[in-house]
């Protein structure tokens, strides 16, 4: 099962104020703790959620309750398919020359790819 799953499981459980945390995650999803651990700091730094530990709950909390997880997810062909997209517009501006267009199209692409990749255990 794939970390988007898991970390749409891990939202909806913060949203229920079901005060998820790491052992929640590692004990629903049969993955180690380390593995749970990365997944949360992909949703703080990656997604940016704005989660937040309490203490008293021993679980995570949502501390702006207007966040909503990123809606835009790529699969690996998509991914390469904008790898591709990417290298095509660096070589035209080789040849070419850039342009305002193709250098705000390339980083765009590539804010989009950082921002949808991860690393899942393998």
């Amino acid at each position: 099962m794939g970390n988007m799953h898991r970390i749409l499981w891990f939202d909806e459980q913060v949203r229920y104020g079901k005060y998820p945390n790491s052992g929640h995650l590692s004990e629903h999803f049969e993955i180690s703790v380390r593995q749970a651990c990365r997944d949360i700091e992909y949703l703080t730094n990656t997604l940016s959620a704005p989660l937040v530990y309490n203490p008293k709950k021993r679980g995570y909390q949502y501390e702006d309750k207007t966040y909503v997880l990123p809606a835009l997810m790529l699969t690996a062909s998509d991914i390469q398919m904008i790898q591709s997209i990417i290298a095509h517009l660096e070589q035209t501006a080789a040849v070419f020359g850039a342009t305002a267009f193709s250098e705000k199209a390339a980083g765009l692409l590539r804010r989009i790819i950082s921002q949808s990749t991860y690393e899942d255990e393998k």
